[in-house]
This record gives structure tokens, sequence and C-alpha cells, in this order.
């Protein structure tokens, strides 16, 4: 009787030792696949970043002088400002992630200067027609703190 009972212990130790294996195997196959869709979210929304400049310089290439346009557009953490850059026809915006390094641009119409935040965050950029025949646009950001309570009154 007891070899019996021992037996069936050591059956219940091998499929919990399985089950564990493979709980194993599922956790981790999900986690890289997590990892992957974030890095792909990141990716898009550097995208949508890149675009939302370069429509707005788009806007403003054929806008009389001093013309102005404002834009808020939100920067991942991901992207490497200091490596990033607005000028001539392109904003350039690096991710780096712990495997790579890759980079997102946009092509504008006309020539546009500017610089970009030192930090991610949300920022309101303000974009100037410099007017002339090949127009120009020069960019600047702010960052705007928005009180959460509704204005007396």
């Amino acid at each position: 009787m007891e070899s019996r009972a021992g037996q069936t212990s050591v059956e219940y130790m091998m499929l919990a030792v399985f089950l564990t294996a493979a709980l194993v195997v599922v956790l981790a196959t999900s986690l890289n696949l997590f990892a992957n869709q974030t890095a792909s979210l990141r990716v898009a929304e550097a995208r949508v970043a890149a675009n939302e400049l370069a429509d707005m310089a788009n806007f403003l290439c054929t806008a009389p002088k001093n013309t102005t346009s404002r834009r808020d557009v939100y920067i991942p953490r991901e992207v490497n400002l200091m490596a990033s850059s607005i000028g001539n026809r392109t904003i350039k915006l690096i991710l780096t992630s712990k495997d790579a390094e890759s980079a997102v641009t946009a092509t504008t119409a006309c020539n546009v200067t500017g610089t970009l935040p030192g930090a991610a965050g949300t920022y309101v950029f303000r974009g100037v027609s410099q007017g002339g025949s090949g127009g120009s646009v020069a960019m600047n950001y702010t960052l705007e703190v928005q009180s959460l309570r509704p204005s007396a009154g």
C-alpha cells in the first residue's frame, strides 16, 4: 500500500513540474509579445509627433509672413532628444531602446528650423512663417501647465 501512495505522490509531483514548465513557457512568450507591442506603440507615437510637426510646417510654408500656428504634440520618453533634430526639410526623431536605435522622419515642403524639448511629455509647438519665395518656418516649443480646477465664475 505504501508503494502505491509513493507512486501517486511522484506522479503528482511530475504533473506539477510539467504544468509549471508549461506556465513558464506561456508567460515568457506573453512577456516577449508585450515588449514588442510596446516598442511598436512607441514608434507609432513618435511617427505621429513627427507628422504633426511636419503638417504644421507644411501649412506655414505657403502662409504669408508672420503667420503663426500651434500644435500640442506628445513626445514619447523613448525619443532620444539629444540625437533628434528639426532642420532643413526634415524632422527626425531618434528612438532608443535596450535592443536598437531607430529613426522616424517626416519631410516638409520648405526649410524648417527649431528646437526640441529636453524631456518627454506633451508640449505646445508654435510655428511662425518666415515668408519669402521658398518659404521657411521657425518652430519652438513651450510647456504649458494647465490647471485641473475649473475657473471661478
